[in-house]
Order: structure tokens, then sequence, then C-alpha cells
């Protein structure tokens, strides 16, 4: 069984120079494992990944004995915060920079940990009984372009690297620039955000590795019920490397989906299915300590508050926001809005969704903040909408982007790829949340099922986007040629 570690550590001369195997019932397979954990978990805004200490415990029980070595030498750092949830204590680890840019497999042989690995795996799959007609897809049939996929990983991690030093030289102009308007220069900071390279570099890896290997992690979210996979997990760009029975896969996605969902919000007969959303997370969160302080309101009550308020909305402001996201022209709106108000514009597509849904998401209380001013431009713009909006994430902060994603993973997962499997079990589907992947001779039906299915479930048929994954959409796929000769 396959784990993975910094691919610069020799695990065998560190055991030794450090007389870890002193340790009562040592075994290099407990270290594996715990480094494996540090390597495969994504990082936080903190910096670190963060990490349950009753997880740690749960496969080996005195993990910090294995871990406070690497303290010591520096080859592991831990965040001095912490947290508590569900009783639980939360710890952010993180490798020094000399061991995060690579990893590698390493194999877990001991019977103990093997059976726990298995069996947490088996418990996993088993939260994917309404998605079998997706799971059957994960067979050896999906194959990845192993060596070409590896050929193209240090390009793609050169080539961000030198994106973050970019945008890190930009970060520190604008923190050294006087701007007369604050919040421009906080929304310009916040646009220099980026991703660490190396941890995209290893999720690259490892999702090549596991598929590869034909280990897909197959597993199904149990609060907004999304179905993920190696697939999903992997960087968008190492798709064009993925293959079915050795054809090219074709990925239609809904655009501006959570935008196009969000039109559901704006329906009366919907607000009782949200409010007994909300009162299962409240429910939920009564269990997280950290979360104790949050006082859900009256739920009840609510009903006939946010009804009011839907009411309330001026009709054509509906309407106008309605024309907006059936057309695909939503994000344009919100960007010219911007322009005209503040004088700035996005850097990119991917910057201007991104503050979109912060926009959307982000909670009532950051309104007065100076990285805010797009939140208070889209309010001025949409008054109705935005007010309609707060009165919902007074049920639950986070109410907007679950109920969007719990209804996109509905019409994904059990309408539209559901009655293809019915009706034609012979073509292959995979999914991407709000993307589904078919090879090319299958695009036409599974379009025609998506705006079919959306139609009868929403009233409202969506604009789609398809990308082909092949060699040609690598985004440095000139580099990467240029390499190879």
């Amino acid at each position: 069984m396959k784990k993975y570690v910094p691919g610069n550590i020799d695990l065998d001369k560190l055991i030794q120079d450090s007389g870890m195997s002193k340790i009562k019932g040592f075994h290099p397979d407990k270290l594996v494992l715990l480094l494996s954990e540090i390597a495969e978990k994504p990082i936080t805004s903190s910096g670190f990944a963060e990490i349950h200490s009753k997880r740690l415990q749960s496969f080996v029980h005195n993990y910090k004995e294995y871990l406070d070595p690497f303290y010591a030498i520096g080859i592991i750092e831990q965040d001095k915060s912490f947290s508590y949830e569900l009783y639980s204590k939360v710890c952010g680890y993180k490798f020094s920079e000399k061991y995060s840019s690579t990893v590698k497999g390493a194999e877990i042989e001991y019977p103990p940990l093997v059976r726990k690995i298995a069996k947490e795996k088996a418990k996993k799959l088993k939260t994917c009984k309404r998605n079998k007609h997706l799971v059957k897809w994960f067979n050896s049939s999906l194959t990845v372009d192993h060596d070409q996929a590896v050929s193209y990983l240090p390009v793609y991690n050169e080539e961000k690297k030198k994106e973050q030093e970019l945008l890190a030289d930009k970060r520190r102009i604008i923190s050294n620039t006087w701007y007369e308007n604050y919040s421009i220069k906080c929304l310009e900071l916040q646009w220099c955000e980026c991703k660490d390279p190396d941890e995209s570099y290893r999720k690259a890896f490892i999702s090549i590795d596991r598929i590869n290997d034909h280990d897909y992690s197959l597993s199904t979210d149990t609060t907004v019920n999304r179905f993920y996979s190696t697939i999903t997990l992997m960087p968008s760009d190492f798709r064009n490397f993925l293959r079915y029975d050795g054809k090219e896969l074709v990925c239609l996605d809904i655009r501006n989906s959570q935008a196009f969902f969000s039109l559901g919000l704006l329906k009366e007969e919907n607000i009782e299915e949200i409010i007994q959303v909300a009162e299962k997370l409240n429910k939920r969160d009564s269990k997280l300590c950290y979360k104790r302080r949050y006082q859900p309101p009256n739920l009840p009550s609510s009903s006939i508050i946010l009804v009011k308020s839907l009411q309330s909305i001026d009709s054509q402001e509906i309407e106008r926001y309605k024309k907006l996201v059936l057309s695909g022209k939503i994000y344009d709106y919100f960007e010219q809005a911007v322009r005209e108000d503040l004088g700035i514009t996005y850097p990119s597509r991917k910057v201007l969704k991104k503050e979109f849904f912060r926009v959307l998401f982000s909670s009532n209380r950051f309104f007065g903040q100076p990285a805010a001013a797009p939140k208070r431009i889209f309010q001025k713009h949409l008054p109705g909408i935005y007010e309609y909006f707060s009165q919902l994430k007074r049920l639950h902060p986070d109410i907007i982007p679950i109920v969007l994603m719990r209804r996109e993973s509905y019409a994904v997962l059990q309408c539209i790829t559901k009655r293809i499997s019915k009706e034609h079990p012979e073509v292959p589907l995979l999914t991407i949340h709000d993307g589904i992947a078919t090879t090319r001779e299958n695009v036409d039906l599974v379009e025609s099922v998506i705006h079919e299915e959306l139609k009868a479930l929403t009233g409202y048929s969506p604009k789609l986007k398809s990308e082909v994954w092949n060699y040609k959409n690598l985004k440095y796929y000139s580099k990467w040629r240029q390499n190879q000769t």
C-alpha cells in the first residue's frame, strides 16, 4: 500500500541518526504514514496542513515521539497556534522549504497499518452508494500517460514558481506604495495571492501516480454531497494526460455554475429547504468547540422574514440579475461596475470570478472592511438581492455556498449522470463537480441531457463550456515541447 513522503528525505539514515528505533513498538512504516499525512494534506490559509491529533493517534498512538526528532533537526515545522474541533486538538504541520518541493512513493507493509488504511478506504467508498453509476468508470480503462505527465512536471513547477515570484514582487511594490484609496490597495494586495507551487507539484505527482496504480480515492462529501476522486483533486492542467479506453476526453462545464444555481435561491418555494439545511449545519456546529460562539437565529420565524425580504425585491432587479446570469454576462457586469465605481480593472478572469464569489459568500461582517469595496458595489447595483442574501447568511454564515453546491451536486450526480447511465450504460462519465467528462463521440448526447435535466430541475437552460483534454491544451505546452527537443 503506497503512501507519499518528501522526495529528498533518507528515512533509513534519519532513523539511524536520531535513535528513533529505540521508541517502544517502533516500526518504520508508522513513520512513513505520519509523514504522508503531512505531505498529502492541503495547505490552509495559515500556511500549514491542519491535522486532528485523534487522527494521528488512531494510526500511531505515540505519534509525538516519532515527530519530535523532525522538529529538532528542522525537517517539520509546527504551527504554534492550534484549535479544538470535536474535542480533538487540531495542529498545523508543514515540511521546511528544503523538504517541501518533491514527493516520492513509499510502500507500507506493516499489517496493522495496512488493515487500518484499507478499512478507512472501504468506509469512504461506502459514502458513494448513491454514485455507483460513476464509481464503475474508475477501472483499468481509465489511464494517465504517466511518462509524459512526469516529464511535464518540472516545467509546470518552474513556471508556477516564476509566477509566484512575480506576484511576490508585485505585492512588495504595492505594500510600499502610498494609495489615496486604501480600499484599492487592499484589493490589489488580495489579487497577489498565489497557491504554493510546491503544493501544486505534490498534488500533481500524487494524482498521476495514484491513477497509474488504479488508486482512485473515491468518496462523497456528507455536507454538500460532492463526489470526490483522484481526478477532482488533480491540478486541472494534468487532466490533459487522462484517457479512457485510449480515447481523448472532453469535459462539459456549466458556465457560471454557482451564479446559475443562485437563481434557485430567489424562489419562494425553496426557502423551507434552505432553512432545513441551516438547521442541520447549526446542529453540526453546536458540537464544534471553535464555533460555539455563533448563536443561530430562531429558524421558524426566519421563514417569514425571508419571504418578506424576497417579496420586497423589485421584480425588474430580479429579471436583470436572471438575464445577466443566463446570458453568461454576470461577471462582465460586475467587472464593469467595479471599474466605473473604483477605477480599477481585474488582472484576469480567474481573479474576477474569485472576487465575485467573495462578494457572494463572505460574511455580512466583512461589509465594512477596506477590501470589501466590491461587496458594497454589488449592494449598490443589486440592493434587493444583496439584502436577501444577507438575510440568508443570518441562518448560517456558510449557507449560500453550501446550498449552491448541494443543488449543483444533486443536478450533476443524481439527475444528469444518473439518467445517462440508465438510458446509455455504455457511455463513460467522469465528473469534476460542475463538469462532466466523456469521450468525444458522446459529447452531443451528454450536452443534450444536461440542458434537458437542468431545464426540468431549475426552469432554466445554462450556457456550457467544452474543453478537450489533450496535450495541446497544456498551459505550458510550448515550453514543455522545447525541453523535449
